[in-house]
Parts: C-alpha cells; sequence; structure tokens
C-alpha cells in the first residue's frame, strides 16, 4: 500500500478504507465518507462536513486548534456586544502590508528585545558577537520576524550603557533606603 501524506488535522478522526481508496474510514462512528477520488484528487471536504454535523464537540475541539493561527483575519469587538460575540474582518492590504515591515530600531517593541538580548549576553557571560551568529539570528528571525537584531556596536554604545546607568541608580537607591537599618555600633 502507497503512503498518503496526510497534512490535514482531520486525519485524528478518519483513515483510508481499506475496502476502497476513495473512501475515509470515520473513526467515532465507523461511517465510510467519499473523499472525491483517489491520490491527489482525494479531497477532505465530505469529512469535514461529516465532523461538522455529525460530531460538532470534536469538530469545535478540530477548530479551537485551527483559529489560534490565522494571519489573514482581525478579531473586532463590537460596541455592545458580549466578548463571546466577535465579529472577524479580512485585513486591507494595507495592515497586511503593514504586518511584515520590520520594526523600526527605535520601536518599544523593537528596544524590549534589544534590552532581552543585552541581558542575556551579560546573565549567560555571552560575548557579544554572539548577535552576529547564524544560529542566533536565524532563531530570532523565526521567532520574531519583525524584529531586527541590531548590531553588537549598538548594543555596547547604546543599550549597554543605559542598562548601566539604570542598575547604578537602582542600587543607589536602594543603599541609601537601606541606610536606616543600620545602628551606630
Amino acid at each position: 500500500m502507497a503512503s498518503v501524506k496526510k497534512r490535514s488535522p482531520l486525519w485524528e478522526y478518519f483513515d483510508i478504507s481499506s475496502e476502497n481508496k476513495k473512501l475515509a474510514l470515520c473513526l467515532l462512528c465507523n461511517v465510510n465518507i467519499s473523499r472525491g477520488g483517489e491520490g491527489k484528487k482525494a479531497g477532505t471536504s465530505a469529512m469535514k462536513n461529516h465532523l461538522k454535523s455529525k460530531h460538532p464537540d470534536e469538530f469545535s475541539a478540530l477548530n479551537k486548534d485551527k483559529n489560534a493561527v490565522e494571519p489573514t483575519t482581525v478579531s473586532i469587538a463590537i460596541a455592545g456586544t458580549s466578548s463571546s460575540s466577535v465579529a472577524k474582518k479580512q485585513l486591507t492590504m494595507t495592515e497586511s502590508y503593514e504586518r511584515k515591515l520590520l520594526w523600526d530600531i527605535n520601536d518599544t517593541k523593537a528596544r524590549k528585545y534589544h534590552y532581552l538580548v543585552a541581558e542575556m549576553i551579560a546573565l549567560d557571560n555571552e560575548p557579544l558577537s554572539i548577535v552576529e551568529r547564524t544560529g542566533f539570528t536565524r532563531l530570532l528571525e523565526q521567532a520574531l520576524p519583525r524584529y531586527k537584531l541590531p548590531s553588537r556596536t549598538y548594543i555596547t554604545q547604546k543599550i549597554v550603557p543605559d542598562m548601566y546607568d539604570r542598575i547604578y541608580e537602582k542600587i543607589k537607591r536602594n543603599i541609601s533606603s537601606a541606610f536606616g537599618y543600620f545602628s551606630d555600633i
């Protein structure tokens, strides 16, 4: 039997019928559902419709997983409605384009990650050159596609001195507030 790539999460509830490759067997109720064809011509629409009408609990669980990652729609709360009734609209071309743009180096979101990278370098005793390493840059490109990792020069000239000043002031405040607790011996 040739192996079939099962990319749809629907296959969690179905299996290809052993008698006819054009049918899918529902694992919940043992009913054969047409796949509309065989091989690349086979589809999952009928399986989805069967799950939706005959097994609504499983269908809603499957839909929750799918809705967790929907980059092309935005939820909009409508005034005067409960939080459960949220309308979805498709993004405009401008909104889609703006979501792909990199953050400016001085953007508050980008600066947050600048400080986290600098903190990681300091706490883990990493060299500043880590920001130029391929593996680290690939990780951040995948995790934060809109974030551009600054150069080590930027980190040493802008971020580290600012972090130093903030920590210095915090330590100074803590020491000055602690003087009231010392006794003269």
